[in-house]
């Protein structure tokens, strides 16, 4: 038996007496009397709400099942569904009833049947799957891809499982399996069938400008030849590197003693011949020695030079500072060439970009050449930088420590 409600001890007050000070019974019966139905009725209000609460837990749960954009389902180790949400006729395009009345294994894709009967083997021991993917057969008779969640309850024989659509994210990445396979090709393309002949061209372009009897209109052609064979070599160069970094593959560093100013006034005397008659004016102080890869850091003056010269009036001169530090060396690149658009400096060092529109027109740049400079001279630890104003033209720099990080080769960069 139920014991009766308490008082609540806010509700006891001390009995009222009459004025000749005598206890007043009835108040007392009257006012206890009150507070105990108040009692009573708030524990049958509570009681009530009590006995909602699961009724409504078990439809905000319904309501979750029944509108989830996931597939929800609950279904048996025989292969059958025993319950599906409306998401499963969405994706699939079978009805409920069609999809109820068959098992499961009958829609899985015949490759992936094998995998899917091992899957819920271990599920019938308990072993919850976190991520399983597998292909369905839809009603219009193609596949889709579906990554599940499962977990088991093998007391009762029960599945309860999510899915998710997948089959974009499936087709993005065989369109990126596909790219990466015609880069490879690409790549076995520009190192062997390209590079070779042009080296070709160049050794007899080199061995002809040494001759000295020569008609001066041979030499012009012959020298215009090798400028451009030049020129030729240094794209397909910065292809096979950008298409190795994209590809993960990194950029191979081949570190050994070097001296940056040789290196320059190399690169001068290189683009020098592909712009005859600009002029360079060069400015060296301090030790300009480390330890880099000399190919490399060649590549990157050969490309920040040929970017001034392509961005810069021919009247104009091109200047090369290079300054040596107890840590590092500097290096800088400046043309009086119009400021790069505020627009276009965010990207600069991003691939396929110019520095301006219009310009460069005749060497048909594809754009490579400062995302090779930044991420070349990033392997070997250092920085590059653009500042670009109005009536102070461009200037790039570049700081290098005098030996370059452990790793031999660039990181990948996507």
């Amino acid at each position: 038996m139920s014991q009766p409600p308490s008082i609540p001890p806010g509700d006891r007050q001390s009995p009222e007496r009459t004025d000749g000070g005598e206890v007043d019974f009835q108040a007392a019966w009257e006012r206890e009397r009150t507070a105990r139905l108040r009692a009573e009725e708030a524990l049958a209000l509570e009681r009530a709400a009590s006995a909602h609460r699961p009724a409504e837990d078990q439809e905000e749960r319904e309501r979750f099942f029944r509108l989830a954009p996931d597939m929800f389902c609950v279904a048996g180790m025989d292969g059958y569904f025993r319950r599906i949400n409306a998401a499963f006729s969405r994706t699939l395009g079978w009805s409920e009833e069609e999809l109820l009345d068959r098992p499961f294994f009958d829609l899985v894709h015949p490759e992936d049947r094998e995998a899917t009967h091992a899957e819920v083997a271990k599920l019938s021991r308990g072993v919850p799957t976190l991520r399983f993917e597998n292909r369905y057969r839809c009603k219009d008779g193609g596949y889709k891809w579906l990554a599940w969640a499962t977990s088991p309850i093998p007391a009762l024989g029960l599945l309860y499982a999510a899915a998710r659509d997948i089959t974009e994210h499936k087709r993005m990445e065989e369109q990126a399996r596909i790219r990466a396979d015609f880069e490879q090709k690409l790549i076995g393309i520009v190192s062997h069938d390209l590079r070779n002949p042009l080296g070709v061209i160049l050794l007899g372009t080199t061995h002809l400008l040494r001759r000295q009897d020569l008609d001066p209109k041979v030499l012009e052609i012959i020298t215009r030849i090798a400028a451009s064979t030049q020129r030729c070599t240094r794209l397909v160069r910065d292809l096979l590197d950008f298409t190795q970094a994209r590809l993960g593959m990194g950029i191979p560093l081949t570190p050994r003693a070097s001296d940056l100013e040789a290196l320059v006034r190399q690169g001068v005397e290189e683009v020098g011949a592909s712009a005859p008659g600009r002029e360079f004016r060069l400015s060296a102080e301090g030790d300009l020695r480390g330890t880099w890869d000399p190919d490399r850091l060649a590549q990157v003056v050969a490309n920040l030079l040929s970017n001034a010269a392509k961005y810069s009036p021919g009247d104009t001169p091109i200047g090369i500072t290079l300054r040596g530090e107890e840590a590092q060396v500097t290096l800088e690149v400046h043309n009086q060439g119009d400021p790069i658009p505020e627009r276009l400096r965010a990207r600069l060092f991003e691939p396929m970009q110019r520095g301006a529109p219009g310009a460069d027109t005749t060497s048909r740049s594809v754009g490579l050449g400062l995302y090779i400079v930044k991420h070349l001279v990033e392997a070997h630890g250092g920085s590059v930088s653009a500042r670009s104003v109005g009536g102070e033209g461009t200037r790039f720099t570049v700081r290098l420590p005098r030996a370059p990080p452990p790793a031999s080769s660039l990181e990948p960069t996507r």
